[in-house]
């Protein structure tokens, strides 16, 4: 089968190959515009004997995958994920890296994906990678469709990577991030001098957007859906409450006292904080982890009452296939249990790289086998393509708005030809409702410093019960 990319495909992969002069450079095309593909066609072009990909470990064999439709010379791959390109230290005291040696030799091309995920110049990986792998490469190209996920500090350390800047990261995020000072430390409130920010990568770093290259692309439209909240098996996944009564009013105890510091900051930040400064919402980061029985409840209570939507829905044939994200574990198996009928494929963290892949396979298959793939919005979030669903149900989203913006994007995105729709169902408990919203505004916010316009060309907001 002859695979052939679109004419911005092309000219990205003309970009990549034309740039001799700047070895390193940034392909940061909005996520669904097949990177990968530009890469391989820029390979065809280039034809360099081999080559060295370092990524995340679920999107190793996508590569490959990629490479079969794609490459069509000669070249060599090597794919490494970003966790296996050092030793582990032998002192966790150590602070010194120890990047794998067999990768420490001098590569004709490394491209390095899902490069956010470098942002941390202390993680090892980063130092891996940035410091001592990369510096091997006569090329290398960064891919990513979220290049910054938090605020401008996210892109020093490729900055400073590729010679663009060689100052300090203090020197940098005094320059380019708003800081404010607390007892903890200096604490990064946002961006600043965007203008200038761009200007340093304007010549190496390529932005497209769906909206601009792909003008007939569908819509993705966004609603948020308010369920009754169903019954919740405390003694299956709150094992605790076996021990009695008061074991049970304790954990609900618990988890009301944790809703209701999650209502009390939402309250706390008034509409003028959230519109003028979004992160304000990096209040909720500690409420990720630090909340994870209020979390799993809620998420629990919106089992029933969701699949029996689906089932409603896939069985009026409203739709073909359906895409689940959820967060907690216990969630993805009553899910599956419940729709059980669809045979449901189901990706999580523990899911190995080639089932993972298999199940992509699968389920983009042009059948009704598999009509439902329920993943963890983190590890089926990325490197992945899921366009033969033309729905996405998110039952516990991320706090960081850009990996739900990803995670909703291995939807809409090339060979998608049908209009997307996303639903946020919540519980009204007071909190929920009001936390995707403020986690979409700072999705939007993040959007536009690299895209100005994304939000408002791409995104419609659909109004809560329209299209029930």
């Amino acid at each position: 089968m002859a695979y052939n990319l679109f004419p911005y495909q092309q000219l990205g992969a003309e970009w990549l190959a034309d740039h001799n002069n700047q070895p390193w450079m940034y392909l940061a095309d909005e996520p669904g515009l097949g990177k990968s593909a530009q890469c391989l066609e820029a390979i065809n072009k280039l034809k360099p004997k081999e080559a060295l990909i370092v990524c995340p470990a679920i999107a190793r064999l996508n590569w490959f995958g990629e490479a079969e439709k794609f490459l069509k010379t000669s070249c060599k791959l090597t794919a490494y994920s970003f966790n296996t390109t050092f030793k582990e230290r032998e002192n966790p005291e150590q602070r010194k890296v120890n990047p794998r040696s067999e990768l420490l030799r001098p590569w004709p091309l490394i491209i390095i994906d899902e490069a956010h995920y470098l942002a941390n110049a202390s993680a090892q990986r980063t130092k891996a990678v940035y410091l001592h792998i990369a510096q091997y490469g006569a090329r290398v190209w960064c891919l990513s469709g979220t290049p910054a996920k938090k605020d401008a500090g996210d892109m020093y350390t490729w900055l400073r990577a590729s010679g663009i800047v060689t100052y300090s990261y203090e020197h940098f995020i005094s320059k380019f991030c708003i800081l404010k000072h607390t007892k903890y430390g200096q604490q990064i409130m946002g961006s600043k001098n965007v203008p200038e920010l761009r200007a340093l990568w304007a010549s190496r770093m390529l932005r497209r957007k769906k909206a601009d290259v792909l003008p007939d692309m569908p819509p993705l439209l966004f609603c948020d859906v308010e369920v009754e909240p169903g019954p919740v098996d405390a003694e299956k996944w709150f094992p605790q409450v076996i021990a009695g009564q008061e074991i049970l009013n304790n954990l609900l105890r618990r988890i009301e006292e944790q809703n209701a510091v999650t209502k009390r900051v939402i309250e706390g930040m008034s509409r003028y904080a959230i519109d003028t400064d979004p992160t304000h919402t990096d209040v909720f980061r500690p409420l990720e982890h630090g909340h994870q029985e209020s979390r799993q409840w809620i998420e629990l209570q919106k089992v029933q009452p969701v699949s029996e939507l689906i089932i409603d829905e896939l069985e009026s044939k409203h739709y073909k296939k359906i895409v689940i994200f959820c967060y907690h574990k216990s969630v993805i198996h009553e899910m599956r249990v419940r729709l059980a009928q669809f045979n449901p494929l189901v990706i999580d963290g523990s899911t190995h790289p080639t089932i993972r892949f298999s199940y992509e396979k699968r389920f983009q298959n042009d059948d009704l086998k598999h009509r439902v793939i329920i993943g963890q919005i983190d590890a089926m979030g990325v490197s992945i393509t899921l366009t033969e669903a033309s729905e996405v149900a998110v039952i516990g989203p991320k706090y960081t708005p850009t990996d739900n913006t990803q995670a909703v994007l291995r939807v809409h995105r090339i060979g998608q030809k049908r209009p997307v729709r996303v639903r946020f169902f919540y519980v009204n408990n007071g909190s929920d409702k009001q936390l995707q919203r403020i986690l979409m505004r700072r999705t939007q916010e993040q959007a536009e410093m690299f895209d100005p316009l994304i939000t408002g060309s791409l995104i419609h907001v659909q109004n809560p019960l329209e299209g029930l």
